[in-house]
């Protein structure tokens, strides 16, 4: 009996097994983890298709990105402001030559001049002289400059002083062959060493430094004008120039000044120039004892 109890609950186990699971006869969990074929297929086809339709559309894409133009973003520009312009430049003129300073101007008639140096033939004196000249000239001066910064010299640092004269001799060996050089050239250099001196002496200090130059002149005596009025005992210079005689006066030119500009009154005049200041002794007297600093053998 129970024998046929078991055997009935067995048969009813399968029954119901065979109802459940249609009669499959592997394992399910090896039946669940191999695909179907008919499944994998079409999910095969779906992916090819889906696949072929993104590369489709990828290519249709880039066909289409390639052949519109990109658009970039447009952002605002700033204004364009026009470039500054370079400032005007105005063309420099033409270098022109000065004027030619009149026919009559100390400045024409000094240049013309022919130029003839000579020394004192005094050592000590020619020294002086060349001090004074290297302090005050060059060799790029023309004749005028040269001769004005001479006067200009005289001017500013001599300061008068009575004085007694003497006499000076040439060097060892020689004399002068004027009786009027001697005491020019002694009151020349006592005027150039002492920075003092009357008119004899400013006269021929500028004597012996225009003559360094070249130029052919001379002291000359007589009487000049006063501001107050009347005539006073005076010694000036006289150059001659193509033949004409040309007054230059240092010691007065000095007291015009004053230590103030110097008006150049007293220099390269002609005697027309200036004819209430000064009244010649014998200028031709003056001219003739003096003989340029020239020498003789002893």
């Amino acid at each position: 009996m129970f024998i046929m109890k078991k055997v009935l609950s067995l048969a009813l186990v399968t029954i119901l097994a065979i109802a459940i699971f249609g009669g499959c006869t592997g394992p399910v969990e090896q039946e669940s983890e191999l695909p179907d074929s008919s499944t994998t297929v079409a999910e095969s086809t779906a992916t090819e298709t889906t696949v072929q339709t993104t590369e489709a559309t990828t290519t249709e894409e880039t066909t289409i990105e390639t052949t519109l133009p990109t658009e970039t973003p447009t952002t605002a520009k700033p204004a364009a402001t026009a470039a500054p312009k370079p400032p005007a430049t105005t063309k420099a003129p033409a270098p022109t030559n000065p004027p030619a300073p009149p026919a009559n101007s100390a400045q024409t008639i000094l240049n013309s001049a022919s130029l003839n140096p000579t020394k004192t033939h005094n050592s000590e004196l020619d020294a002086e002289v060349q001090k004074v000249l290297n302090a005050c000239t060059n060799s790029g001066m023309s004749t005028y400059d040269k001769v004005k910064a001479c006067y200009d010299y005289l001017v500013r640092n001599v300061e008068y002083a009575i004085f007694f004269s003497s006499y000076l001799t040439p060097d060892d060996g020689y004399a002068y062959k004027g009786d009027f050089d001697p005491l020019v050239a002694y009151n020349a250099l006592f005027t150039l060493t002492s920075k003092q001196g009357v008119c004899d002496s400013y006269s021929a200090a500028f004597v012996a430094l225009t003559r360094a130059i070249g130029l052919d002149s001379y002291v000359v005596g007589g009487q000049t004008s006063m501001a107050g009025g009347g005539w006073t005992g005076h010694a000036w210079v006289n150059i001659r120039i193509n033949g004409v005689m040309y007054v230059f006066d240092p010691q007065v030119e000095q007291n015009i000044a004053k230590n103030g500009p110097i008006s150049y009154y007293r220099f390269c005049k002609t005697d027309e120039q200036v004819p209430n200041n000064y009244q010649y002794s014998d200028r031709d007297g003056y001219i003739a004892a003096f003989g340029g600093f020239a020498v003789v053998a002893e």
